[in-house]
């Protein structure tokens, strides 16, 4: 009897074993797999970035040519005035905002007795005239005549 169990615990370990060895040959074919997976997602990962790099000079060069066109466009429709800081409408003659032209926003200028100012809400920005002299103060009356 005990030559049957011994034979019965035998053929149980070459089972266990036979199994192991398919569980082992499943677990070898998923690692290899992953591995794969993985040399996927590294050719992914390196072309997206060769993508975000094209892109990049793309907006940059860009960035360039909208810069030139318009500049080229303030040249047409305006004169920079250097002493005053400010461009003066080729057209209208009207006196607009640099700082304002400077973000595509076309907005005059309101003469004020010493330069002249923005009257947009967000900017306001004002521009000096540099011939403009405030008139000498007179000093208070309890000065004058003692």
């Amino acid at each position: 009897m005990g030559t049957i169990k011994d034979i019965v615990d035998l053929a149980i370990q070459l089972g266990r074993s036979v199994q192991d060895r398919k569980l082992a040959a499943e677990i070898f074919k998923i690692q290899k797999l992953i591995l794969t997976v993985q040399k996927d997602d590294a050719a992914l990962v390196s072309e997206n970035l060769d993508l975000k790099k094209k892109i990049f000079e793309l907006e940059k060069d860009n960035l360039a040519l909208n810069k030139k066109s318009f500049a080229k466009g303030l040249q047409d429709k305006y004169d920079f005035i250097k002493e005053l800081g400010i461009y003066k409408s080729k057209e209208s003659g009207h006196f607009f905002c640099t700082s304002c032209l400077m973000k595509n926003i076309e907005s005059p200028l309101t003469e004020k007795p010493s330069g002249w100012r923005c009257e947009l809400k967000d900017c306001g920005e004002f521009y000096s005239n540099p011939s403009h002299h405030l008139p000498k103060r007179r000093p208070p009356s309890y000065f004058r005549g003692r």
